[in-house]
């Protein structure tokens, strides 16, 4: 029986429906009963129950993924499995060890496809030469936007370009990033030798969504621009992905200044570098993904809605039991997040691009897949 399922459940469009009609004990590790019936309750169909999968024809596999930022020797129990692997001085050793062969091959044979990458939580920084207490100077009284000496931080295809001037620029519309568009204008009235370093970062950091000292606010922004309130300290912009995942890697990072301005010299992670950076990951990205779309999460854990917490020092998990059916992840004196696709609400863990409900994700919690615990 487990093979002809495992056969069938690779026709992606097959809709499978497959119940025990009665058990005398079940345990999810969980929870137990006995002498359960499929003409009992809801809760013993849903006990009693094979696989119940919508082949609908937009089926997905369904993915998890999780972040891990201090690299301590791990433990993976997935559909009955345990992987586990030694840990690396590096993101890239940690990644290297988990994915060997073996391990990979382990996974696969429970119905998994297991992969890694040192490249979440992409990052950089922006950085003016000067103190954010320092004044620029050199400044035109330009009236027209074309004519108008400009500072632009661009990451990505988002950008935020201020238009400096000693009077007003009257063609310039205000315009933030906001829904599709990714791109910001605005003006900033100067006053030479006096306006400061921090007052351009500021402007910034703002029309990004973020602030002095604050995560970033801006729905529409995929970005995070943080500047540090340290008056005396080089002006500093911390630029972070809201998506956690490796999906920002390799952005383009620019950070410009117009000629003839003085006292601000901008630059990207390194100095002197101004175009042609990036963004780069710094931490482990794990993902597992189910081998047959249609499937959803419940085949390696659905996880719940309420947004991941963090553990220091010890294991995390977001299935305690870590049973068969379900996915738990275990980092020694590690620091471990669910990376999330909530769409409803843009929040520091999402990551649509590595993590899906399955068929449906409005319904995946329906949708259930116990092939694996049938007897071979």
């Amino acid at each position: 029986l487990k093979d002809y399922l495992t056969e069938a459940a690779k026709n992606k469009s097959a809709s499978l429906k497959v119940f025990f009609d009665s058990a005398d004990e079940f345990n999810d590790t969980k929870t137990t009963a006995s002498n359960i019936k499929i003409s009992g309750s809801d809760t013993d169909v849903a006990r009693l129950t094979v696989i119940n999968r919508d082949g609908s024809s937009d089926a997905k596999k369904a993915k998890r993924a999780f972040l891990v930022h201090r690299r301590g020797a791990g433990t993976l129990r997935v559909n009955g499995t345990t992987i586990t692997w030694p840990a690396g001085n590096t993101a890239a050793d940690f990644v290297s060890n988990l994915t060997v062969g073996s391990r990979v091959a382990q996974a696969k044979n429970n119905g998994v496809t297991l992969t890694a990458n040192a490249k979440g939580n992409p990052k950089a920084t922006a950085r003016v030469a000067q103190a954010n207490n320092g004044t620029i100077s050199g400044v035109t009284s330009a009236t027209k936007k074309a004519d108008a000496q400009q500072i632009k931080l661009t990451v990505g295809s988002y950008s935020v370009a201020v238009y400096l001037s000693t009077a007003d620029i009257t063609d310039l519309t205000e315009d933030d990033i906001a829904g599709s568009d990714p791109s910001a204008e605005t003006e900033f009235r100067v006053t030479n030798g006096t306006t400061t370093v921090q007052n351009i970062l500021t402007v910034i950091a703002r029309e990004f969504g973020g602030a002095v000292g604050a995560t970033g606010v801006n729905a529409s922004s995929p970005y995070s621009v943080v500047m540090t309130n340290t008056l005396t300290a080089s002006g500093t912009l911390d630029i972070a992905a809201k998506d956690r995942s490796n999906a920002h890697d390799g952005k383009a990072i620019k950070f410009t200044a117009s000629n003839g301005i003085t006292g601000f010299t901008p630059s990207i992670n390194n100095a002197n570098v101004t175009e042609d950076d990036k963004m780069i990951g710094e931490d482990a990205v794990i993902i597992i993904e189910s081998d047959v779309a249609g499937e959803t999460l419940s085949n390696i854990g659905n996880p719940t809605t309420t947004p991941p917490g963090t553990a220091h020092g010890g294991a995390w998990a977001r299935d305690a039991a870590g049973g068969k059916g379900q996915a738990r992840i275990e980092i020694a004196a590690g620091h471990v997040i669910e990376l999330y696709n909530d769409t409803s609400v843009r929040n520091i863990d999402e990551s649509t691009s590595v993590t899906n409900h399955g068929v449906n994700s409005s319904t995946g919690t329906a949708n259930v897949n116990r092939i694996s615990w049938l007897a071979g």
